[in-house]
């Protein structure tokens, strides 16, 4: 597929196609979800050990948390044995995640903390069988998380794409999260922020 002739020359016009083709969202997802820093949430969502809240990165389920040496994790949500998520609530406090199939149990780290049967197991390793984790970091409490290992710092990000020259319009160290609002939209994601960009919607 050539990708280039879905936007004409003067870039005045998107193929449709654009919005509704499965292989293009299948690249979408590999090459910007899998690829850019995401934002995820506000560091004043988890303000203490053991708080967690649960989003997504593109189709992938994730847990933030906060552990008990108050680092942030972000792993993914799914089981390291069968993959059922480990957590179905949204937000909340807890010293750790069971999974409810089989009982697996991860710590705010994404370590995991117990199995059954484990004893009975040759050769069974803790340490191979923690959740996977993601690159983090933050901006201003903004939580920013990155599936590429090998992706370009945050800070360098930011600079590229100059959202410092906003900082102080901003006033990121100023800003917590009050209310969360959640709306399930029906469409390919490209259709949001192509409806919020429209300037008839300012």
């Amino acid at each position: 597929m050539n990708i280039e002739e879905l936007v004409t020359d003067d870039f005045t016009a998107v193929s449709r196609k654009a919005f509704i083709d499965e292989e293009i969202f299948r690249l979408e997802q590999e090459q910007i979800f899998k690829k850019c820093w995401l934002f995820l949430g506000h560091v004043s969502q988890i303000k203490q050990p053991g708080d967690f809240f649960t989003g997504y990165m593109g189709e992938e389920p994730v847990i933030v948390t906060r552990d008990q040496e108050n680092q942030i994790n972000v792993f993914v949500n799914s089981c390291r044995h069968r993959g059922m998520r480990v957590c179905r609530a949204d937000r909340g406090h807890a010293r750790n995640f069971s999974c409810s199939y089989h009982a697996w149990t991860y710590d705010t780290k994404g370590k995991l903390a117990g199995a059954p049967h484990n004893d009975e197991v040759e050769g069974f390793d803790f340490k191979n069988c923690r959740l996977p984790t993601v690159k983090i970091d933050t901006w201003g409490g903004y939580i920013f998380v990155n599936f590429d290992p090998y992706s370009k710092s945050l800070n360098d990000c930011l600079d590229e794409d100059g959202v410092r020259k906003f900082a102080d319009f901003l006033q990121p160290e100023n800003t917590q999260t009050s209310h969360k609002f959640e709306f399930e939209v029906p469409c390919n994601w490209k259709f949001v922020p192509e409806n919020l960009m429209d300037m008839y919607h300012v």
